[in-house]
């Protein structure tokens, strides 16, 4: 039962620490000594040898006093407190780690290897089993490196993808590869894998407090915390900063923190992408598009802070596309936004930052906008809060008419929602319309897209978020920018005891009053400027987009060519609605909320095509990566 790794060469695996002991742990049986030092890798990954138990773990560890403290130790190094854990609690170990993280534990008293990741998934972790064969890397590739398995796509994930539909089970893109699920546990032991869960959003109590304010005062406190373990060990520090209350949030309390310690500690730079043209917001109902005004008004009141504008042009899409469809090994959900995030990174590495806050999680957790709390109210027979609930969304400029859909549209039929879209005059788009899937495709693999993303439609607003939340998986793309620039990416929004706590605040606490995201609002309200607390508008990135694709037209109707000549491409794609789109380019100006579909839908499609056809083209590895000195996976 050989546990095997793959060549020490390549940059994507877990540890090569084992191999510069020059000796091999006591704890690996001599038989597999060889492979299991053949797990290569990168500076980033800590290795613990004791006793029976040997440790891979990549990633940061934030609460390791507090473990030292549960597990009844003096203050001890985070991989020796995790083997203690291991000992403590079995398999639920990971259940009391908190932060970014994916391990490999052994243990050869038991015969048995466990892998896990956090709970949120910003670390990588993938594995293959045949037989009594087990491999585990951080990346896919480090599993092909052996030379005697080839990359193949997996289609179910492929139709997963495009209709952004969980997919728990931890598929890949690649035949045959898993990848442990954030929150998850896979145990190897004695040739049989069993896959367990040990973050459990759904069996979070409701918090009943007796003073609503609490609630503010709670997520201001755990948001606080989460920011400040992120930031503790580093002398400079990045963050996103849009316009929105997620980052602006996640900044203004990495500001404060930053300023508390003084001196040079105090290093923050906020990083905005702005458009590269000017766009009329009136063409954008409900948004604004240049977020910089409002990024500013929180710089404003933190004079600490270093502003520094990106533009959303940065380069070149395809450029982007390829380099990080080929480091984070699968396909960009919005390449749109892929160049400027790239660029913010790649600027954030020239200026000696080694980390970037982000607050990309906040939907579903900081500053969710209690958008079924009204129907979660009336399910529960809660008449009166309903009422209340109901004059507060008036007084803030719902009408009746939208109040009533809010409080019955989870309890429609799918037939019942659509007749009422056409009756506001609102158009109900089919799958295809707005993913690019070909619906035979889809059907071909036992599943209807269309009756999954109706059934979330059904969801309460806890279950819509956790949802939501599982159908994410960052671990490749962190994975990939951090790679690629040098620079970590990090989430205070998904920090697990930030998720628990919003999972925990009943739902009408976030529309209290009738205000969308009133929790957030609340919390913040003394440290965030009136021009992003009161804004009631969201935020649009990459609104100049088609301003961006058009200098690419040209290769995205070649691209659309070449995959008519991959069976794949053709089976799962709809492509005849992609070349549609592209023969209708629109006209300048540029930026209206309909060109957005030439991001959602087409860039999307495209982006899946083009990662088919380079991995059956055999291409997806090979293209050199700007590789940094930086700490890598």
């Amino acid at each position: 039962m050989p546990i095997s790794g793959a060549s020490p060469k390549h940059p994507g695996f877990l540890s090569d620490a084992l191999r510069s002991q020059r000796r091999c742990p006591e704890a690996v049986p001599s038989r597999w000594q060889d492979e299991f030092i053949a797990l290569a890798g990168s500076d980033d990954v800590l290795t613990c040898i004791h006793n029976n138990l040997v440790l891979f773990f990549s990633g940061r560890l934030i609460n390791n006093p507090e473990l030292s403290e549960k597990l009844g130790e003096k203050q001890s190094h985070s991989p020796r407190n995790i083997l203690q854990a291991y000992q403590c609690w079995g398999d639920d170990f990971p259940r009391y780690l908190l932060g970014d993280f994916a391990l490999a534990l052994w243990d050869s008293q038991n015969h048995r290897l466990v892998l896990a990741r956090d709970a949120v998934g910003y670390r990588p972790l993938h594995y293959w089993v045949r037989g009594d064969k087990f491999r585990f890397a951080s990346e896919a590739r480090g599993l092909f490196a052996h030379g005697d398995l080839s990359p193949a796509a997996d289609e179910r994930k492929i139709g997963h993808w495009l209709t952004r539909i969980p997919e728990p089970s931890g598929a890949t893109f690649f035949q045959g590869i898993s990848s442990v699920p954030p929150g998850h546990t896979v145990v190897w032991e004695r040739g049989r894998v069993t896959l367990r869960d040990f973050w459990r959003p759904s069996n979070i109590p409701l918090l009943r407090l007796s003073d609503p304010r609490e609630y503010a005062e709670g997520l201001r406190s755990v948001l606080e915390q989460a920011v400040s373990d992120r930031v503790r060990p580093f002398a400079a520090v990045g963050s996103h900063l849009s316009g929105g209350l997620d980052s602006s949030s996640v900044t203004a309390v990495a500001a404060g923190i930053l300023r508390e310690r003084g001196g040079r500690l105090s290093a923050l730079s906020a990083f905005t992408a702005v458009p590269s043209v000017a766009i009329d917001d009136a063409n954008f109902p409900g948004r604004f598009c240049d977020e910089s005004s409002h990024a500013a008004a929180t710089v404003a009141l933190y004079p600490a802070i270093e502003h520094v504008l990106i533009p959303t042009t940065s380069g070149s899409v395809f450029e982007s596309l390829d380099r990080m469809s080929s480091a984070a090994e699968c396909p960009q959900l919005n390449p749109g936004n892929t160049c400027w995030i790239y660029a913010i990174c790649a600027e954030a590495a020239s200026r000696g930052i080694p980390v970037m806050l982000t607050g990309a999680g906040g939907n579903f957790t900081i500053s969710y906008d209690g958008r079924r709390a009204l129907s979660t109210l009336l399910s529960g027979g809660q008449m009166l809060a309903s009422i209340r609930l109901a004059r507060g969304l008036r007084r803030n400029g719902n009408t009746w008419p939208s109040i009533m859909q809010l409080a019955g549209r989870p309890h429609l039929s799918s037939r019942a929602r659509r007749a009422l879209d056409w009756l506001r005059g609102a158009r109900s788009l089919k799958v295809e319309d707005a993913t690019g899937v070909c619906p035979r495709f889809a059907a071909s693999l036992g599943f209807t897209p269309q009756q999954a993303l109706d059934s979330a439609e059904t969801l309460d607003g806890r279950s819509l978020r956790i949802w939501s939340i599982r159908r994410n998986d960052f671990g490749g793309h962190i994975s990939a920018l951090q790679r690629l620039t040098g620079v970590e990416q990090t989430d205070p929004t998904t920090d697990r005891r930030v998720m628990d706590f919003c999972l925990s605040v009943p739902e009408e606490h976030y529309r209290a009053n009738g205000r969308s995201r009133s929790l957030l609002r609340d919390a913040m309200s003394a440290r965030l400027p009136p021009k992003v607390l009161n804004e009631r508008r969201i935020g649009r990135q990459s609104a100049d987009l088609v301003f961006h694709l058009t200098r690419d037209r040209a290769e995205i109707a070649a691209e659309l060519q070449r995959l008519k000549k991959i069976d794949l491409a053709v089976r799962c794609l709809s492509l005849p609605l992609l070349e549609s789109l592209v023969e209708s380019w629109p006209a300048p100006p540029y930026g209206r909320a309909d060109h957005m579909r030439y991001g959602t839908l087409l860039m999307r499609a495209v982006s899946m095509g083009r990662f088919i056809r380079r991995l059956e083209e055999g291409t997806l590895f090979n293209d050199p990566l700007p590789l940094t000195t930086g700490s890598r996976l």
